[in-house]
């Protein structure tokens, strides 16, 4: 016992000493605790201290070490416990001097620490009981979360969500399993969340939706007989004032089209309508930047992934029917959303500047479009040569422009130009002749480039007023203009080529050619 006590006290004070900002100090620590780690009443002194809602308790009544306050630094050196914890049990097999009614107790510990009102401490027990689900076995850990969900304490209820939501996430196929008795435990735990919907806090609300959308692509059939029970309740949320709920709404909505469109049929003119309002963000507060774009991205991205999501079954579905009653709303959102927002031209500090005189570094000449945008299966900024899509920076992560030009290029390839064209093209002109706003006209020739594969032939009779424009961007003293305007140019280059093919010397070949090089300088 007197030992256990000792371990407690001395891994208190190393993990105090965690939060010297000093690397000799810290890297000191870390070897200790590697020591430590060997020793066979580690775990439980970690689980301990983890659970100690005043750490003075669990250490031998002292109030202070050196100079720390262990009252001050207590929620984050029982994180720093948690998380140790998580990833000594994390490791397979368990530490051999773990025994196992000391695994028990521990694990008994990580629970108890669920329920704390600390809410750091609950997210890190969370994050502790997926870690120990491979090792203890889904009979052990389910059935007490689900029991936790009925009690009337709000903090075991939104510790045992979370732990559930992680669960789910890292472990959907092992949870669609058979318990010795004959019961799943997925019979038991869909319902549950289900019933969570309608949950009065929206914390839990959104962890109930996030743990069953884990289980979409999976499609257990426990959820697949509940599908309609499913939608009801993602129906119930579309106007949920919290937009991270929102985004996960419509998230889930996309995965549906992908996996299970049978079941969104009937209601798709209603899926299409709440789609539209989630790219204007009419939540609570929301605002439009300079450029028309909204301030808050995070929903309108969610529900621009739908149009592409929809577009890529029109082989196996009549997509048609569904998009072109809405393309009047559709189409301007989706070239307001291509513009670059206020804050990525913040980010980009300089780059919307005039720097012909600026030597160009590694990044600037690197190529801007390699994501396919006819594949949002590709990983954003992956290694996508063969594709030309109007997708952005290699380097940079999938956002609202991006996914706004992969969604018009997918419109462009599904519908007939001549429905899409007429709605398109007024818009396009008022764009590409802003003089005022060289973003929205940035936005307009990154709109020519992404339908040039679905209207390439009815094009063509605009091409010979199209190029001239194009070319006079080259010169453009934006350099991202003239930087979609070279990538633009390149998705009518068979078009340039075949007309140089045909009558060598006349056309655009030259011009283009000549320009495109001066760009190289």
């Amino acid at each position: 016992m007197a030992a256990a006590v000792n371990e407690v006290d001395r891994l208190v004070e190393l993990l105090s000493l965690l939060l010297v900002p000093s690397n000799d100090v810290q890297e000191n620590v870390r070897k200790e605790l590697g020591r430590r780690a060997k020793g066979p009443t580690f775990i439980h002194a970690l689980a301990t201290i983890f659970c100690a809602r005043d750490l003075n308790q669990g250490s031998s009544g002292a109030v202070g070490i050196g100079n720390v306050d262990l009252a001050a630094v207590a929620v984050p050196v029982r994180q720093a416990a948690g998380l140790l914890l998580k990833n000594a049990f994390a490791a397979k097999p368990l530490p051999a001097q773990s025994s196992a009614a000391q695994q028990q107790s521990v694990l008994a510990h990580v629970f108890h620490a669920l329920r704390d009102p600390v809410r750091p401490i609950r997210k890190t027990a969370a994050a502790a009981v997926t870690s120990v689900l491979a090792n203890f076995g889904v009979a052990n850990i389910v059935p007490p979360l689900v029991r936790m969900l009925g009690c009337g304490d709000e903090n075991a209820v939104g510790g045992a969500l979370r732990a559930i939501e992680l669960v789910c996430e890292d472990h959907a196929h092992a949870l669609d399993c058979v318990f010795p008795d004959g019961t799943r435990p997925l019979d038991v735990l869909v319902p549950t969340l289900l019933r969570c919907f309608a949950h009065p806090r929206g914390e839990a609300r959104l962890l109930a939706v996030k743990a069953i959308s884990h289980f979409i692509y999976h499609q257990p059939a426990a959820l697949t007989e509940r599908m309609q029970e499913f939608l009801a309740g993602l129906s119930s949320l579309t106007h949920d004032e919290d937009r991270a709920m929102r985004e996960v709404v419509c998230k889930s909505l996309v995965s549906l089209v992908e996996v299970r469109i049978d079941v969104l049929v009937p209601h798709m003119n209603a899926i299409v309508e709440f789609m539209l309002r989630s790219m204007q963000d009419v939540g609570a507060g929301a605002r439009t930047d300079n450029n028309g774009r909204c301030c808050d991205e995070t929903v309108a991205l969610a529900a621009c992934e739908f149009w592409s999501a929809l577009c890529e079954l029109r082989d196996v579905h009549e997509v048609t029917a569904v998009l072109v009653p809405h393309l009047p709303r559709l189409i301007p959102l989706l070239l307001s959303s291509m513009a670059y927002s206020d804050e990525e031209l913040a980010s980009m500090g300089d780059a919307g500047d005039y720097d012909a005189l600026v030597p160009d570094r590694h990044e600037d000449i690197s190529p801007i479009f390699r994501k396919n945008a006819g594949s949002m299966s590709s990983p954003p900024g992956g290694d996508d040569d063969a594709g030309e899509g109007a997708a952005g920076e290699p380097s940079a992560p999938w956002n609202l422009r991006k996914s706004a030009a992969s969604g018009l290029d997918t419109v462009s390839a599904t519908l007939r130009p001549g429905v899409l064209l007429p709605i398109l093209l007024p818009h396009l002109n008022r764009r590409l002749q802003d003089r005022e706003n060289w973003v929205v006209r940035e936005s307009a020739i990154l709109a020519l480039g992404a339908i040039a594969e679905g209207c390439a032939a009815p094009l063509e009779e605009h091409l010979p007023q199209l190029f001239p424009f194009l070319a006079s961007m080259l010169d453009d003293p934006q350099p991202l203009v003239r930087s979609i305007t070279c990538w633009t140019l390149g998705r009518y280059g068979l078009w340039v080529c075949e007309q140089h093919r045909v009558s060598p010397g006349r056309g655009y070949f030259q011009t283009m050619l000549s320009k495109l090089l001066e760009r190289c300088l």
